[in-house]
């Protein structure tokens, strides 16, 4: 998989509220991150994306989704997670955040 190759644009960022749209080519994925004190929402607006979560207490898995389109993901300070796109087709997704978004990378 093209690790990291997502594009990221933050389309809004005010009174702590972050809205981020990301370009997923096919291969792509994220690295395991968690979100800080954020809470979030990701809509996919095209194509399908996975997601593994692990615990971030005890780096523990607990699970694996894919997304469709139209479908929502909740992300949580407790997780630590990796989206990826390991489909044929480009997919989309719009990500909010609040308060705004400050990442810790994992290697998990």
């Amino acid at each position: 998989m093209a690790e990291y190759q997502y594009q990221r644009k933050v389309i809004f960022n005010k009174n702590g509220v972050e809205a981020v749209l990301i370009t997923w080519p096919a291969g792509s994925q994220s690295f395991f991150h968690d979100h800080g004190k954020s809470s979030g929402v990701v809509r996919i607006l095209s194509g399908k994306v996975k997601e593994e979560v692990y615990s971030k207490k005890t780096k523990k898995f607990l699970r694996e989704s894919i997304f469709k389109k139209g479908g929502v993901c909740l992300e949580t300070p407790d997780i630590i997670h990796r989206m990826s796109n390991p489909f044929k087709s480009e997919a989309i997704s719009i990500h909010l955040y609040a308060p705004n978004l400050k990442m810790k990378i994992y290697n998990l």
